[in-house]
Parts: structure tokens; C-alpha cells; sequence
């Protein structure tokens, strides 16, 4: 995967293409720290603990294997149900390319290449 995030595609009618979301959140999952943030094992652990603990309360709940499944689930459902929103998946094309402003000019500033900065982020 390269640092530069992948395209938000959308269909003819302009509805966002669900199957170009998984692409963009796996980026925004390896090159965005407050989204990696959730890959951390203690954040992983609290999401753990809090799904054993709602189960134990007895209310149903979907397992999920991973906090990070739960996040892409959340984004997609939410991508779902305001795709007639703008706002939202105009919000997250922005978000992608943002995100990236800071990393180029630091990469700019430092004279490094995409390939120097992929390598940095293994």
C-alpha cells in the first residue's frame, strides 16, 4: 500500500461505491495515527472487556473479532445511511486529502521520497 490514499470512487449516479471504502479506511488504519490509534493493544483490550461485559448484562450484541472491524462496520453503516448526505462522504474525501497535507510538506521539508516515507512507516 502506498502513502497516498486511495480514491473514494463513486458510481454514475455519484453514490459513494461501497467497495472503495474498505481501501480508504485500511488507509486511514495505516497512515493516520488518530485512526490507527485504535490498533493499540490497550484500546483493543478496553473493546475486549467492554463487549465481554455487555454480553454478561445479557443485552445482544454482534462479536466482533477485532476494535478495528468494529470501526470499519460503523463507518460503512454510517456511509449507509446518510448516502443521500453529502456532507458526510464529501467530509470523508477531504478528511483523505487533508490528512495528507502535513505528511508532504514534512517529506518536503526533509527532502525525503514516498518510498523513504512508506519505508518509515513499517
Amino acid at each position: 500500500m502506498t502513502s497516498d490514499a486511495p480514491p473514494l470512487q463513486r458510481d454514475a449516479s455519484g453514490q459513494v461505491d461501497v467497495d472503495s471504502v474498505p481501501d480508504v479506511i485500511e488507509w486511514f488504519l495505516n497512515y493516520d495515527q488518530r485512526v490507527g490509534i485504535v490498533r493499540h493493544p490497550s484500546v483493543e483490550e478496553v473493546f475486549q472487556w467492554k463487549q465481554q461485559h455487555t454480553a454478561a448484562q445479557g443485552e445482544e450484541i454482534f462479536q466482533f473479532k477485532r476494535a478495528e472491524d468494529r470501526l470499519a462496520i460503523g463507518i460503512i453503516q454510517a456511509l449507509a445511511d446518510n448516502s443521500d448526505n453529502a456532507v458526510c462522504t464529501t467530509g470523508l474525501d477531504n478528511c483523505s486529502a487533508r490528512s495528507m497535507r502535513p505528511r508532504r510538506r514534512t517529506s518536503q521539508l526533509l527532502r525525503l521520497t514516498s518510498s523513504t516515507c512508506a519505508a518509515a512507516d513499517r
